[in-house]
């Protein structure tokens, strides 16, 4: 999300701004980091819900859809649905665009974001990358946020890798800005099995509203989040273009909660399925 990713954002970021302050502020404030959900989509690995970015971009052609569902023991949840693919504007540039259905303190929201990445550079184990994604409110069409990451990556060997993230994120609506940091690890210990752990959050200013009452104006200043929030999971690889995700969250919305989350993740190649088509034709 979701870090996704700028990110988590996504979900994430948007849980985390309303606050939990009162249904006006939260009603104000449903903005979308998807900053999980979005940053971050081809990944060797990571992604799905999870929100700390890697440096991998796949090649032109490559694509990939994700979805993810969540719950927490206080009764929020999601659902989120992310598709992307790598196209080449003179190197390679991986779209993406997500959708989220979010439950937060009893309301409900929807967010759309988008997402375009690139890789700076690779030199031998060490890559780093560049995303930046934007998000609206669906039910207002108001645009909520933008944000920027750079994922840092070092693979050690083919079974461990190291991800760490900085970024920045602007929420539109409240006009406050983010600091946003996350690192993850990921560990194949054998064929088919993949363990991915990550800790992430943001540091800015809490929300804050003026209210008036009995001809008095208050300010209210939400709730601290409760950051850092943590994931970990396993990710099983039946075929190579497909996984499931099974994953345990803590304050993942910097809100304090227990979080599960099963997703699964298809991976395609467009140019060669569009390729294989014209031969049969030919044929």
């Amino acid at each position: 999300m979701c870090v996704g990713e700028a990110a988590l954002g996504g979900i994430m970021r948007a849980a985390s701004r309303t606050g939990r302050a009162s249904p006006r502020l939260w009603i104000l404030r449903v903005s979308f980091s998807c900053l999980l959900l979005l940053l971050g989509i081809e990944r060797a690995a990571a992604d799905g819900a999870f929100v700390v970015e890697d440096a991998e971009v796949g090649k032109p052609g490559s694509c990939k859809v994700e979805a993810w569902g969540s719950a927490a023991d206080n009764r929020d949840s999601n659902v989120v649905a992310v598709g992307s693919c790598v196209v080449n504007i003179g190197r390679p540039v991986e779209l993406e665009a997500g959708f989220a259905r979010f439950r937060d303190g009893g309301e409900m929201g929807s967010e759309l974001g988008l997402k375009g990445k690139t890789q700076l550079f690779e030199s031998g184990k060490f890559s780093a990358a560049l995303a930046v994604e934007t998000a609206f409110d669906v039910l207002t069409g108001r645009h909520a946020e933008i944000a920027a990451v750079v994922p840092l990556t070092y693979e050690f060997s083919e079974q461990f890798k190291l991800n760490v993230n900085a970024g920045w994120a602007w929420d539109r609506i409240d006009d406050r800005h983010f600091f946003t940091w996350g690192a993850g690890v990921e560990f194949k210990p054998i064929d088919k099995v993949t363990l991915i752990a990550e800790v992430f959050g943001e540091i800015g200013p809490r929300t804050r509203e003026l209210v008036f009452e009995d001809g008095e104006v208050f300010i209210e200043v939400g709730p601290r989040p409760k950051w850092p929030a943590f994931q970990a999971g396993l990710r099983y690889t039946p075929l190579p273009a497909f996984d499931i995700d099974f994953i345990y969250g803590r304050n993942i919305t910097g809100v304090d909660a227990n979080w599960f989350t099963l997703g699964v993740n298809v991976r395609f190649d467009a140019v060669e399925r569009k390729n294989g088509r014209n031969g049969n034709d030919r044929d």
